[in-house]
């Protein structure tokens, strides 16, 4: 089984190592931002609901659709937790390369933090 892969920061997450998902199909809350970008052209599809009359494309699909590295690095990740399909299994798949990371960005500022692993994890993976 392959590792997930984390990259560092972006517009919204500044400073921060993280996992992205595809945008749409794996928002179980999106409403008025319901965007999907095909996983093999990217082409966008919009299923938005309006809330107070508004609707808007979400910036991740936007990004996906522009950029297939981006989206090919998301459908790696979603179906490696896809094929975990424990929550536990999805956790210790996570923990696999997070835990590293955590390590090294903790040497580098001389901060201490939690162990990753007392950290309980929640999926809304089917």
């Amino acid at each position: 089984m392959g590792l997930l892969k984390f990259t560092f920061e972006n517009a919204k997450l500044k400073g921060i190592w993280h996992y992205s998902l595809p945008s749409g199909f794996t928002c179980p809350g999106a409403k008025s931002c319901k965007t999907f970008a095909d996983r093999i052209t990217g082409k966008i599809m919009d299923e938005q609901t309006p809330v107070d009359g508004k609707t808007f494309r979400c910036y991740a699909a936007m990004d996906e659709a522009r950029r297939p590295n981006v989206r090919k690095t998301r459908w790696d990740n979603f179906d490696l937790l896809k094929a975990a399909k424990t929550t536990k299994n999805m956790a210790a798949l996570i923990i696999k390369v997070s835990k590293p990371l955590a390590y090294a960005v903790a040497g580098r500022c001389g901060c201490i933090l939690a162990a990753i692993t007392s950290r309980k994890f929640t999926s809304t993976l089917g």
